[in-house]
């Protein structure tokens, strides 16, 4: 039995695709002993705190293979999903289209995250956030915040009325 306590609540359709289908091909990959060599962090607690904490990705925390940002180690799953795939005789339904995702989000979050707003919930709010304004108060920061989610009418909800969404059902 496998029990995930640690989630992003994700309202973007292609955020929430892909936190399940990654996790369901490590899974596999775990299950058929292909993750051999992956990178082991020194110190998991203090890699939450630092990836968590902090919306720069240029990050690194130490791993067996010297320090790593959090986009080095999902390249690593990432390329090894890819391999696992081409050697499979199985491929589970879209699991190439998740490696496909998952590396093209990979590429852009290393260069160009503006790209994954309305893709990816933490860059979208990030984006709101940040067109706020910085002279904006913590109150209406928060508001922001909280009124994201808001099913239907939230500003994710507008945003995808507007077309700046992007759709997977």
């Amino acid at each position: 039995r496998l029990q995930i306590a640690l989630s992003d609540s994700n309202a973007c359709e292609e955020a929430e695709y892909l936190k399940i289908g990654t996790a369901m091909l490590v899974l596999d990959m775990a299950e058929a002993g292909a993750l051999r060599g992956a990178p082991v962090l020194a110190d998991p607690l203090e890699a939450l705190r630092v990836f968590g904490g902090v919306p720069h990705l240029d990050q690194k925390v130490d791993t067996h293979h010297g320090p790593m940002t959090a986009i080095e180690i999902q390249q690593f799953y990432c390329e090894r999903a890819r391999g696992f795939l081409q050697q499979a005789t199985a491929v589970p339904i879209g699991a190439q289209d998740v490696v496909n995702r998952w590396s093209d989000v990979l590429d852009l979050l290393a260069d160009e995250p503006e790209k994954l707003v309305g893709r990816l919930d933490w860059v979208t709010k990030r984006y709101l956030l940040e067109t706020a304004g910085a002279d904006i108060g913590e109150a209406a920061r928060k508001k922001i915040d909280l009124r994201y989610h808001e099913l239907g009418s939230g500003y994710l909800a507008q945003m995808a009325d507007d077309g700046f969404v992007e759709r997977l059902t």
